[in-house]
């Protein structure tokens, strides 16, 4: 009866310590499958993150490529700019010099106008001298 009591409290030991087993397998069973959808989650979020970042990386090469070009033009406009600045100076320069040249003669203009105003004065002065002494000697021709 010890030797029944003894195995009965033997089984009960080995049933309570494979409960305990049993519990910590399914407890171990929980966390390895929550850890594997984890793994799997991480996993995901890796190749969608790879993803990304080689979508990231094309659209970099994109936009450099175009930046590049973009500087290219900057340089040719640039450029561009420069030769139309320079020839509208040149055609500035050209202008105003033609125009001082201009003032020049119509300065010698004005003053050849003013010489011609003074000489019609000084020849309509003297026609009027000459008629005035032309009256006075058809007078003094009559009085004679």
């Amino acid at each position: 009866m010890k030797n029944q009591i003894k195995q009965m409290m033997d089984v009960s030991r080995t049933q309570t310590a494979i409960s305990v087993v049993e519990e910590d397998l399914k407890l171990s069973q929980v966390k390895l499958r929550a850890s594997m959808s984890t793994e799997c989650n991480l996993k995901d979020q890796i190749k969608k993150l790879e993803d990304d970042r080689s979508s990231l990386e094309a659209a970099k090469a994109g936009l450099e490529a175009e930046c590049s070009t973009l500087r290219q033009k900057v340089e040719v406009l640039n450029e561009l700019y420069q030769q139309k600045e320079m020839a509208l100076q040149k055609k500035l320069s050209k202008e105003e010099f033609e125009r001082q040249e201009k003032e020049q003669r119509l300065s010698v203009a004005d003053e050849k106008v003013v010489l011609a105003a003074e000489e019609l004065k000084t020849y309509k002065q003297r026609i009027e001298e000459m008629e005035d002494e032309l009256q006075k000697t058809e007078r003094s021709f009559k009085n004679q």
